[in-house]
């Protein structure tokens, strides 16, 4: 071959750059190699004339410039234009507007998008296999494979009872006079990361009381080794060494906040860490009054208990993820407390684990052995990280229950797709993401669905399971008018 290229599965996450980025790559796209803003300037153009707004004179200069390179830049391209895309309907008013300048007008106007759409940067070296397109693939019987439908289901409302509400307020204090402190005490650095560390805290609350218990016990040891440096060496500002830091800021197998971490430790006086230390004291005093399970694990339960078959008292088969590993192990816990003899497997960055149906005990296997037990059937619940939302056909289970929302939209539809793709073996797969209405987990959902729909205006439409909120909540997070960290 003359080039290679490895790249993820997901090269292209929420920011318009990289898909020019990808674009640059392939040397065929003429003038919008050179600068992104071109190519933005195109597709903005593009979705006025699909809202069916007017352009400018320039603006039409514009676009009618960038097809008349295609031939020179891309003659297989063009050759392709003209057999398959300028048609007889308009044929004559594409080459008087490209020859002359004659702007298309009224339905002229409108079958001539499609040759703008299709001259597009992108357009000239993307193909999308959406589901529509394998939808027609498999009715011309070129695709024999069945394609389930997908269905999200609606969003249990999901409230705090009156004592998690006490505890997360205690939380929404904590965090409340950290950024007073940070803001007096602390260095830029550290208050740059300030919103993001208060974000990821709630939440992990959000998530599972047992994660936030032990990310607060965890910040707690890593504030209390920083005093002790800091006392040790006598010298408020003196920072920490690379392997000091290294050990305090780690945690386990999340997307993880790790130079948050040290930004926020980082030059912090000594009465400033005592002052956390006796609130984290107080924090963990609220978060440990807390018992039973959780509104949101009653709600799981709920949800699983539908599943269970009459006959065998089997779970039918259901996928439950997580972004942390410690809710990974308190779902884990719950799930095996109120039921010893359930089928639970586990695939995460720390390995696997099975039930052994003899002993109802759980035993540390290689993931490769949890996937082949799971094709088996011999697990009906499987509770992942995302370690397991990317390589990972999970198409004898019909139901994904997202027990929090990652930080990225993209995300999200990689969790699903182990579920919803070629070759599932169920007719509908179901969707069902928990959240606690009025938290951070639904304001930054939002704020990603805002990025997400401007990632949408450059690559097109893409079938993404959004958070299904009330019609008004959705609006004000889409457009902006909730109140943001």
């Amino acid at each position: 071959t003359r080039s290679l290229w490895l790249a993820t599965a997901t090269p292209m996450q929420l920011e318009k750059i990289e898909a020019w980025d990808l674009l640059r790559l392939t040397r065929r796209a003429g003038s919008f190699l050179f600068d992104p803003t071109l190519t933005f300037e195109y597709y903005g153009c593009l979705g006025e004339l699909m809202r069916e707004e007017g352009l400018t004179d320039a603006e039409w200069h514009f676009i009618r410039s960038a097809i008349n390179s295609v031939e020179e830049h891309d003659p297989m391209l063009w050759a392709f234009l003209r057999h398959a895309v300028i048609d007889a309907r308009i044929r004559r008013p594409v080459r008087r507007w490209l020859e002359g300048g004659d702007e298309p007008r009224g339905r002229d106007r409108r079958l001539t998008r499609r040759l703008i759409f299709s001259s597009a940067p992108l357009s000239r070296v993307m193909m999308r296999h959406t589901r529509p397109l394998l939808e027609l693939y498999r009715e011309k019987g070129q695709l024999q494979q069945k394609l389930a439908a997908r269905e999200i289901l609606p969003i249990p409302r999901i409230t705090f009872t009156a004592q998690e509400r006490r505890a997360y307020d205690e939380l929404d204090t904590y965090c409340d006079e950290l950024s007073r402190q940070i803001r007096q005490h602390a260095d830029e650095p550290a208050r740059h990361h300030l919103g993001f560390y208060k974000s990821f805290l709630r939440l992990r609350f959000a998530s599972s009381f047992y994660a936030i218990t032990e990310t607060v016990k965890r910040r707690k040891d890593k504030a209390r080794l920083t005093l002790e440096h800091l006392e040790a060496a006598d010298q408020a500002s003196e920072e920490l060494d690379a392997k000091a830091m290294e050990s305090l800021v780690m945690e386990p197998e999340e997307e993880d906040p790790r130079e948050v971490e040290e930004a926020v430790l980082k030059n912090r006086s000594a009465e400033d860490l005592r002052w956390e230390l006796g609130k984290l004291d107080e924090l963990l005093g609220a978060l440990e009054s807390l018992s039973g399970p959780s509104s949101k694990m009653r709600e799981l339960f709920k949800t699983l208990d539908t599943r269970r078959e009459a006959t065998t008292g089997r779970i039918e088969q259901t996928v439950i993820f997580t972004r942390f590993y410690d809710t990974l192990s308190e779902i884990v816990r719950q799930l095996r407390n109120r039921d010893p003899g359930m089928l639970i497997g586990t695939y995460s960055g720390q390995g696997g684990q099975t039930t052994n149906p003899r002993t109802n005990r759980l035993l540390a296997v290689d993931r490769e052995r949890v996937k082949h037990l799971y094709r088996r059937r011999e697990i009906d619940v499987l509770v992942c990280t995302d370690a397991a939302a990317e390589g990972l056909n999970l198409q004898t289970a019909d139901l994904i229950i997202n027990y929090d929302l990652p930080w990225n939209p993209m995300k999200l539809e990689q969790r699903i797709g182990r579920l919803d793709r070629i070759g599932q073996r169920h007719d509908h797969v179901f969707v069902l993401n928990l959240c606690y209405l009025g938290s951070t987990e639904e304001r930054v959902y939002g704020r990603l669905l805002r990025r997400l729909r401007e990632a949408g205006k450059i690559v097109g439409t893409q079938q993404l399971s959004i958070l299904p909120v009330q019609p008004e909540e959705f609006r004000q997070l889409a457009e902006g008018e909730l109140d943001e960290e």
